[in-house]
């Protein structure tokens, strides 16, 4: 016994130092796992607010193209927008990357169907100049309504197709976060 005692006083700052560098790296891997954990809820929150801003503004997009495509006849010219606010996704493409592929591939292409959409409505427009329609709308004659009515509505099916998907990947989130917590 006196014999243990001995060898542990001789040796007692390599002891100590053993333990405390062992310390300092159990700590160490410890708050790295912690950081690790941070930046992956960092991301995962990123991801569903980036989610939930689309799918608010293609709601948004939705409605109004399905407004605008199951209006009441009338023998009416439309006045239609130039310009489709996309402000949303504007802000938010550099951060794309962080949706899964299916996610990018179904929001990119509804989105350039409706940054596509004052294209086709200036075709429409094209054979009108009227010196009293305002230069952020296009005038739109009675008689190209229906063609108008035809393409927004050929746009809702994608637009659809993005919100489903970006929905899906929130709902997953949302069902793994309630299985954990």
């Amino acid at each position: 016994m006196s014999g243990i005692l001995e060898l542990i006083e001789t040796y007692q700052t390599l002891i100590v130092g053993i333990l405390g560098f062992l310390g300092v790296i159990a700590t160490l891997i410890f708050n790295s796992k912690l950081s690790r954990d941070l930046r992956k809820d960092e991301l995962k929150h990123e991801r569903n607010s980036i989610r939930q801003a689309l799918i608010t503004e293609l709601e948004s997009l939705k409605g109004s193209f399905k407004d605008k495509s199951e209006s009441v006849e009338t023998d009416q010219d439309w006045f239609l927008p130039k310009n489709i606010e996309t402000g949303i996704y504007d802000v938010l493409l550099p951060q794309i990357s962080l949706l899964t592929r299916e996610e990018i591939k179904h929001v990119l292409h509804a989105y350039l169907l409706v940054r596509e959409t004052p294209i086709r409505l200036s075709l429409l427009a094209a054979a009108t100049d009227l010196d009293k329609t305002p230069d952020e709308y296009f005038h739109i004659k009675n008689k190209h309504v229906v063609t108008v009515r035809i393409v927004l509505a050929a746009f809702i099916p994608d637009i659809d197709k993005a919100i489903s998907c970006l929905s899906k990947e929130l709902n997953k989130g949302d069902t793994k976060g309630n299985q954990t917590g």
